[in-house]
């Protein structure tokens, strides 16, 4: 059971530290789930442990058990979904259906391939794949009648397409690992921003 005894008030310093740690903690996160660092794991388990923090966040919102389940669940299943065909904002030949298969949920905005030019078709598709991966989130806040929470989690998602358009202008050749540390770096951040609103 929870108590309903009032937390402390956490000073400006706490939260600086809360949202600068929990960046640290996404980018490594989101880096690991890449590929980097250490190889060799169940795609499953680096999943699980991208959408543990955000059900863990869901909880403080004093929701019911279901809704913290749900949030893991699709945060996991939206990380699961893959964004191969996306990272590299245009640059690769290959194209959909005809190189490469498209994605999952590239199926959302395949029909607009033709009307868009590559790069932005791409960052398009950046931004639906990281909202999938904090989609949990998203939902359990709008659950809990917290829109702004809610529009925080959407933003931090959407902010995978900007993460890889910054990580391709620092270094062509190391884009992609540098998007996908910085897209743990917004998600996380949006997340610790979530959480202070929460408690506070």
């Amino acid at each position: 059971m929870k108590s309903n005894k009032p937390l402390p008030k956490l000073s400006h310093t706490v939260k600086a530290l809360i949202v600068a740690v929990s960046a640290a903690i996404g980018g490594v996160i989101s880096r690991f789930h890449g590929g980097g660092f250490i190889g060799g794991f169940p795609k499953v388990i680096k999943n699980a442990l991208w959408a543990a923090p955000f059900a863990t966040v869901v909880y403080f919102s004093v929701v019911p058990l279901w809704v913290v389940l749900g949030a893991f669940v699709l945060c996991l299943a939206g990380k699961a979904t893959g964004h191969g065909g996306g990272m590299d904002l245009g640059t690769n030949p290959k194209e959909p259906n005809n190189g490469r298969s498209i994605e999952r949920l590239e199926y959302l905005v395949y029909w607009l391939y033709p009307y868009l030019p590559r790069y932005w078709y791409d960052t398009l598709c950046m931004a639906i794949y990281g909202l999938a991966a904090t989609s949990g989130a998203v939902f359990a806040m709008l659950y809990a009648g917290r829109t702004t929470e809610a529009v925080i989690m959407t933003l931090a998602g959407l902010a995978k397409a900007p993460a890889y358009m910054i990580g391709r202008r620092i270094s062509v050749q190391y884009a992609t690992e540098i998007g996908e540390f910085l897209t743990g770096v917004f998600a996380f951040v949006g997340l610790a921003c979530v959480y202070l609103l929460i408690v506070s």
